[in-house]
């Protein structure tokens, strides 16, 4: 189980960055949220091929989908340049043999790095921002031969996901949010309501706000099947840290959204699942613009009717007072194969809760 404890794991890194290019001038990324790149020789595409799906197509707890990524692309590095140097979410792969075929995307690195990163008896992990496109990263990982990386690779997996699955979710809310929208004022009005807000970006409509409860949705199709996003947002009060536990948040949730989410029968609404037959439940600490909360990973059902999905709601003390910002986004398809893509969009947007 991937554990999203942001502050701790970015202290793990060593930043760099690419002194000689404008951001401006840059391209914007593109690509699926839980798409990857990985980009190296042939050579070691073709001896790592097995555990670069092991690593990244691997089934996850947490994940309605399944897996930390849905899709991975492995191009050699002339196809990358080609095809792919645009897109969000790219892995480099180096080794001693391989390292002059991949040098014009080690250009933020000297020599005498690449050397020292490539000889490490510890796997290490380098990254760079906005390299070739905007709100793009590039993450390396070196290694003497293709062994030597297998053996890296397995002992930082852990580490190697959350910095693809975060970089991606920080990148995401950074494009989002990057140039203003018409829905920009609804986070001053949260805020004032609430006292906290949360930015709503601009796919989304207002469907409801009665009673200091906002619901904001978001609908499309994926192939012929209908998908909603929903975001929500509202305030209660709590007596002190036995609220912040799943059971108490669970409550909480069930008493509002029963009031605030009715089902299209009379008599049904919205409920927190606690069926064996979906995914577990998640509770976890989590930070947010210097401000400590507690997430929760669950799935919704609508009491009376067969719907479901998945639901992910963050809970953060507002400063000052003895009540609690409460955001949410769930997502509904009509199937069970619900892509992590829309958590992840749902993971972006509650950065910008302050």
């Amino acid at each position: 189980m991937f554990k999203y404890f942001y502050a701790l794991f970015f202290l793990s890194l060593v930043w760099t960055s690419c002194s000689d290019r404008s951001k401006d001038n840059l391209p914007p990324s593109v690509g699926k949220l839980g798409s990857l790149v990985i980009v190296t020789t042939p050579e070691v595409h073709g001896a790592l091929a097995s555990n670069l799906d092991s690593v990244f197509l691997k089934e996850v707890l947490h994940l309605p989908g399944g897996e930390p990524f849905f899709e991975l692309l492995k191009p050699s590095p002339d196809e990358f340049f080609k095809f792919f140097s645009n897109q969000k979410s790219v892995l480099v792969l180096v080794t001693e043999k391989n390292k002059k075929d991949m040098s014009d995307l080690l250009e933020g690195f000297t020599d005498e790095d690449v050397t020292a990163f490539i000889n490490d008896p510890q796997p290490v992990i380098k990254d760079q921002r906005d390299v070739f496109a905007r709100y793009q990263h590039l993450v390396y990982l070196f290694g003497k031969n293709e062994e030597d990386l297998k053996r890296k690779m397995q002992l930082c997996e852990e580490r190697l996901n959350l910095a693809l699955l975060d970089f991606e979710i920080k990148d995401q809310h950074d494009k989002l949010f990057a140039a203003p929208n018409e829905n920009d004022h609804f986070y001053q009005d949260i805020r004032k309501e609430l006292g906290l807000g949360v930015k709503i970006p601009s796919q989304f409509v207002l469907k409801e706000h009665k009673d200091g409860f906002w619901w904001f949705e978001y609908n499309s199709t994926e192939g012929e099947t209908p998908k909603t996003i929903a975001l929500l947002a509202h305030k209660y009060n709590y007596s002190d840290t036995t609220d912040f536990t799943y059971t108490a948040i669970r409550t909480v949730r069930d008493s509002v959204l029963k009031y605030h989410i009715k089902g299209e029968i009379k008599g049904t609404y919205m409920g927190t699942s606690e069926s064996d037959a979906y995914p577990p439940r998640f509770i976890n600490s989590f930070k947010v613009n210097d401000m400590m909360g507690t997430k929760v990973r669950g799935w919704w059902n609508m009491e009376g009717l067969i719907m479901g999905g998945p639901f992910i709601r963050y809970i953060v003390p507002v400063p000052g007072t003895k009540t609690a910002f409460a955001f949410e986004g769930f997502v509904y398809k009509p199937n069970l194969n619900t892509k992590e893509k829309d958590l992840r969009l749902i993971e972006s947007i509650a950065l910008s809760i302050h």
